[in-house]
């Protein structure tokens, strides 16, 4: 049974969806949500093509998924000694088999909603034919990025654990006098 998340409105135009509990990845894997009303991805609809390749003419509707249950985790490393060096950054956006399963669900599951019969004259043609997993899996390794409030780069994780970047009171591990206080520890 799929369950929808109840959300805050705030335009009319999300859709916030957990994956069905008999899901086979949720056999193989530890569920990310929060619990079990808790979204994994989140449709986004919208007046427009939201990425490229953008048609020359025409008007659009856009369905953008929205992994909201992430297991992948990039990292952020010095590049070089000097402190105006740009860093290193890897998101490794869809490392996880976890990732990729519902992000290719998410797609499946916008076709379904934009196929219903309410958009038939409206909805007409999809710019994106990719079916099986390796066609969508390669169409989202080239279309995929961030959307709105990436955070976390800089993990929180109880006092005296070896593991994480900072402690419960900010203090970055191993380092004396340096904190982080921003949106890097969510």
């Amino acid at each position: 049974m799929r369950r929808l998340c109840r959300r805050r409105r705030t335009s009319g135009r999300r859709a916030a969806r957990a994956l069905q509990s008999d899901a086979p990845i949720l056999q193989t894997v530890t569920d990310p949500a929060a619990g079990p009303n808790t979204a994994h991805y989140e449709l986004l609809v919208s007046n427009g093509v939201p990425i490229p390749p953008y048609p020359p003419t025409g008007n659009f509707l856009g369905a953008t998924v929205v992994l909201l249950t992430p297991t992948s985790r990039g990292s952020i490393t010095l590049n070089s000694a000097k402190p105006l060096d740009a860093p290193l950054i890897n998101p490794n956006l869809l490392g996880t088999d976890f990732d990729k399963f519902t992000v290719r669900e998410a797609i499946r599951a916008a076709r379904r909603f934009v196929g219903a019969p309410a958009w038939t004259g409206y909805a007409v043609a999809q710019l994106n034919t990719a079916t099986t997993d390796a066609e969508l899996d390669a169409y989202v390794a080239g279309a995929a990025g961030t959307i709105f409030h990436p955070v976390g780069t800089a993990a929180m994780s109880p006092k005296g654990a070896s593991y994480g970047v900072v402690d419960p009171d900010l203090k970055v591990k191993g380092a004396s006098g340096l904190r982080i206080v921003d949106a890097s520890v969510i």
